[in-house]
């Protein structure tokens, strides 16, 4: 059809191709006969990945629609038909079909293999007063006729026909796992049972309360109120009604600074100190001199610094006309790790080292760039961990971006409802497995005169939960959010270990966990309200209400065309503000169509090496390779 002719045929010495009548007839078309060396596949690297989609496609589309092997034939022409009809990298936007045909195919009639569909039954094949349509199976598209095929399971005969409603979402012969797909016979479709329902979200048994350990009757021994070193700390910690002993907290530091008078919460009645004890966090101290922060009244803000460029100390953020935003955010993380009884102060044993700490102050901001909420984290510097002693596996798993927009699709599609919840403090809920150390953090410091024995300069936290920074930290936490999420009911999937699934009735809840952030997609609100409230019984949870944006994604949804469009516009605006290109004008092709890069265009003297040096190419490819792999919206710009 194209008047072409085959000039070299490659290929890799397979019987079939080694007979006397194949080279007989090359020899007649004059196609010239090539072979690879033995075991050497990339000498024929494009039929070789060729090979290789075509195998997987065809995984793909038998594993999804739950169809034998034995229908591998019609999934490769149905796979193949799709390959040619969609654009690729190589000749985007046209597809092969436009290419060779010169026009352009109609895409509407592409539909997933195996899916359900009626066909429509013509009046002398419809019996009197029975059904006008039967239900198929789609198995591909015929070649010499414009409609799809079909194949009947009661009849076991294939059909060719135009008149059809499809449900692409429903494949007959897939069993109801997300988590694999079964051998399944092609004769008769498989009915789908439901086994005794699980108990939709039963109530936990309380968790065990262990006994506290005896007040110490002098104040000369604080470290009675520890666990033994030796032992690891119990699973379950109950919660802590005191402060721990000998930490003054930051409102003891910043109560009394002029500039902050009246920002800080209402003070609590003063209590007694107790030498070696910790003050309590609302203990009301007359200034002195020993202050963990000085407080630089004489300067008055005079090194002032943008609230676009975040503090790198707590000091340097007592510096900032929104100070009062930062002591808001460190007084709130403090009193979440007194709450949650992260720590406890002890003397450092001997042959024991105490890794570092330090604040992290960070804005967050919503996905158009306006200001979301400051935090501050205390993090410990995880760096100088020692595998075998602070910690022993790290290993966390993600859901990957594929799975969260796999699940946005799915929403978008069956019309599932989306609500987004944010764990706060997530990795402090993880409980620890190893004897951990941390220095004192800055603005905390030890209170009272020391006991016989105890050393001032060995005062340091002894970890009992998760703390930020910590190697180990990812892991205890998901290892916590997966003992959670299957109390509750729900299962991990075997494709993506982040994205749970509940399936009981007909109720049905999708959950992807990326760290500390959860999206919650169900045909039901009621069951999402009743996950919501059962993980805030052991969590902390942020309700961000229906999902308008995530991990900096905004989310913007059409129910009535059952659409779902993704965009970052505040991350974009920040990359054109970051490389003065705000006001630059759109264009289809940034770059000469087919330029190549060649070492020729390397610089050749000193002045250009430096001139090229100032180019942030390697950050911007970076920046532009991290917003298409979050919404896949830049391929034609990245190229």
């Amino acid at each position: 059809m194209s008047g072409c002719r085959i000039g070299t045929l490659r290929d890799d010495k397979g019987a079939e191709y080694m007979s006397g009548a194949f080279d007989e007839f090359l020899a007649k078309a004059g196609i010239r006969c090539e072979h690879t060396i033995r075991d050497t596949p990339q000498q024929n690297r494009v039929a070789e990945r060729m090979n290789r989609s075509i195998s997987e496609g065809i995984t793909t589309l038998l594993s999804q629609s739950g169809l034998s092997c034995t229908w591998w034939e019609d999934a490769t022409t149905h796979w193949l038909y799709g390959k040619i009809c969609l654009p690729c990298l190589a000749m985007a936007p046209l597809t092969p079909y436009d290419l060779f045909y010169g026009q352009k195919l109609d895409v509407s009639m592409l539909c997933p293999f195996g899916c359900l569909t009626y066909v429509h039954l013509q009046k002398d094949q419809c019996p009197a007063l029975g059904s006008h349509a039967i239900q198929c199976v789609l198995i591909g598209y015929p070649t010499c006729y414009k409609g799809w095929k079909f194949w009947d399971p009661n009849t076991h005969k294939e059909i060719v026909s135009d008149g059809v409603v499809f449900h692409e979402s429903v494949f007959p012969f897939r069993k109801p796992l997300l988590s694999g797909i079964g051998s399944s016979s092609d004769c008769d479709p498989p009915v789908c049972t439901l086994a005794s329902p699980l108990p939709f979200l039963d109530p936990l048994p309380p968790p065990l309360v262990l006994p506290r350990a005896p007040p110490p009757t002098s104040a000369a021994a604080p470290l009675l109120l520890l666990p033994s070193p030796p032992q690891p700390p119990p699973a379950d910690l109950p919660e802590r009604l005191r402060t721990p002993p000998a930490i003054k907290s930051l409102m003891s530091n910043f109560q009394h600074h002029p500039v902050l008078e009246g920002l800080l919460p209402q003070k609590w009645p003063t209590r007694v100190r107790v030498p070696g004890a910790l003050a309590k966090a609302n203990t009301v101290a007359a200034p002195s001199d020993d202050i963990a922060i000085p407080l630089v009244d004489a300067v008055k803000f005079a090194f002032l610094m943008s609230v676009a460029l975040e503090p790198r100390t707590l000091a340097d953020a007592l510096k900032r006309a929104d100070a009062d935003k930062w002591v808001a955010a460190a007084l709130a993380k403090i009193d979440t790790h007194i709450r949650n009884g992260t720590w406890v102060l002890t003397q450092l044993p001997p042959g024991r080292r105490a890794i570092g700490s330090h604040w992290v102050f960070k804005v967050k901001r919503l996905p158009d760039g306006s200001v979301d909420k400051y935090k501050g984290r205390i993090i410990a510097q995880g760096f100088s961990q020692v595998q075998g002693i602070h910690y022993n596996e790290v290993f966390a798993p993600t859901a990957r971006m594929a799975a969260v927009h796999m699940v946005l699709a799915i929403a978008a599609m069956e019309d599932l409802e989306l609500e987004t919840v944010d764990v706060s403090t997530a990795f402090l809920n993880g409980n620890i497995d190893a004897e951990i150390y941390i220095k004192i953090p800055e603005g905390l410091e030890v209170e009272g005169k020391p006991s016989p024995g105890e050393d001032l300069k060995r005062w340091v936290l002894q970890l009992l939960k998760g703390l930020y920074g910590i190697k180990q930290g990812p892991r205890i936490w998901s290892l916590k959010l997966h003992s959670v999420l299957t109390s509750i009911g729900f299962r991990r999937t075997d494709c993506d270990y982040l994205v749970y699934v509940y399936h009981c009735g007909g109720v049905r809840i999708i959950v992807p966990v990326y760290i500390d952030d959860l999206l919650l997609a169900s045909n039901s609100i009621s069951a999402i309200q009743k996950v919501k409230s059962k993980l805030a019984s052991h969590f902390d949870l942020h309700e961000l209400g229906p999902t308008t944006s995530i991990l900096g994604i905004k989310i913007d949804r059409d129910c009535a065309n059952r659409t779902i469009s993704l965009s970052q516009p505040g991350y974009v605006d920040s990359i054109l503000s970051d490389f003065s290109m705000t006001n630059c004008n759109p264009s289809a092709t940034p770059m000469d169509k087919g330029q190549k890069l060649s070492i020729q265009m390397l610089p050749d003297t000193p002045e250009e090496t430096a001139d090229m040096k100032k180019v942030p190419y390697q950050e911007l490819i970076g920046k532009l390779l991290y917003l298409a792999c979050l919404c896949g919206g830049c391929s034609v710009l990245l190229r």
